[in-house]
């Protein structure tokens, strides 16, 4: 099968480390697959993964095009972040295809792409939401209340189910906006992902404090203070260290640390690192707290790189975490965070046996379950899938822009006069 994937290939992108694996598996069986580069063309300069494929920018328009006439089919990587995914806006409304859906939640997404489409974007959260929408869902003076209003009334996520040919998740929990939206076929496949490999040799940990890793995206909704409240309570709190790593802006990162100074907490921010230096803090941690809410994303890529490096991680009972295998993570809820979080800690301090057996519970079911092999051959096969529906969906389409056009000239009475010779397709 021969298969175009618009994705972003930047180093500091999980997506595209994602894509990275699944297109060297689909090379790996024989596949022959083209590459369309999603970001903004500012990032063109930065660091990239490394592909044995050539590479095109999306921008580069007449190229694109007759490689799209040359295919079976696209396969569009999206997430929540229109710098790294503004290729795929360009071109997905023209060349549908399979949207492989990251974030069930889509609003920032949505909101950067309605500054050049102010129109169309009113017009989208009219159709999907209700008139009022407009207004709520662009005033907003902070993204803690855009995230706590739009991730509940209109993350966005009908919006772009509803131009594919079909939906590829990770998680089962966000599913029923897609199946309203989405006109084609739809699966749930677990990300397949790999553990980071240390190059470099590790030194001993310098002090044999307990140490707490939070890795990523440091925004609000990763409960980093969540944690530093539970370790302030925490009995051998002189013994513990809270490490994060990961992109985190200024005044988060300033709050913190005097949230950290005045509950008396050591706190290390190491901002963003080399792989090597993440793959070493994961491996030196004791625990990693991989804590978010609201739950926003289809899979959490962090989670499962600590469980594939057999580490215990601590998460809260939601959206994907909450299917996640009980006996594989610990569990707390948001109700009663910081208390559950401070003592699930004290737990795994106390029992050394304990965490090391839910830490390699954790590699041994990952490593089955986000698998590349795996996911490789069943994204094949939906793409066969979607491709046998591709015609009765253009089909449809069709009818209803017609219907939609005609909206005004016809009555109820002709209704059903006009669809029933459309059930053929019903059994196509």
């Amino acid at each position: 099968m021969k298969l175009l994937f618009f994705t972003p290939i930047l180093l500091n992108s999980a997506i595209a480390r994602v894509s990275k694996i699944i297109i060297e598996q689909l090379l790996l069986e024989g596949h022959q697959v083209l590459i369309v580069r999603s970001e903004d063309p500012s990032c063109f300069h930065l660091p990239t993964y490394d592909y044995s494929v050539d590479i095109k920018n999306w921008n580069e328009f007449e190229s694109i095009i007759s490689i799209i006439n040359s295919v079976d089919i696209i396969i569009y990587q999206i997430g929540d972040n229109f710098q790294l995914h503004q290729g795929c806006l360009e071109w997905l409304p023209r060349f549908s295809g399979i949207v492989c859906l990251h974030d069930y939640f889509l609003g920032h997404l949505f909101c950067a792409w309605s500054l050049e489409h102010k129109l169309e974007s009113q017009a989208v959260l009219e159709h999907w939401y209700e008139k009022k929408m407009v207004n709520n869902f662009f005033n907003h003076n902070s993204s803690e209340s855009f995230i706590e209003f739009a991730h509940i009334h209109a993350p966005m996520t009908e919006w772009m189910s509803s131009m594919a040919l079909g939906v590829v998740t990770h998680s089962e929990w966000g599913i029923q906006r897609v199946l309203n939206s989405c006109p084609g076929p739809i699966e749930i496949l677990s990300l397949p992902y790999d553990r980071l490999q240390i190059s470099l040799k590790l030194e001993k940990k310098k002090n044999e404090k307990f140490t707490i890793l939070t890795m990523g995206h440091i925004n609000w909704n990763k409960r980093a203070e969540s944690v530093i409240k539970a370790l302030a309570g925490f009995p051998e709190v002189r013994n513990a260290v809270y490490q994060l790593v990961g992109a985190i802006e200024p005044h988060i990162s300033q709050h913190l640390t005097m949230l950290a100074q005045e509950l008396k907490v050591e706190l290390i921010i190491s901002g963003v690192v080399s792989n090597d230096f993440l793959a070493a803090a994961i491996e030196q941690a004791d625990v990693i707290c991989c804590l978010r809410f609201p739950a926003l994303e289809a899979a959490s890529a962090s989670t499962i790189e600590a469980m594939l490096h057999n580490k215990p991680v601590v998460v809260i009972n939601t959206g994907f975490y909450q299917e996640l295998p009980d006996d594989c993570v610990f569990k707390i809820s948001i109700e009663n965070e910081i208390l559950e979080l401070k003592k699930t800690l004290e737990y795994i301090y106390e029992n050394p046996r304990q965490k090391e057996e839910v830490g390699l519970r954790a590699g041994k079911w990952s490593k089955e379950t986000f698998c590349p092999e795996k996911y490789a051959k069943e994204i094949v096969n939906f793409c066969r899938c979607v491709l046998k529906e591709k015609p009765i969906i253009e089909a449809s389409q069709i009818f209803s822009n017609y219907l939609f056009e005609w909206d005004d000239q016809i009555k109820t009475t002709w209704m059903e006069y006009i669809t029933k010779p459309l059930k053929i397709f019903e059994h196509a």
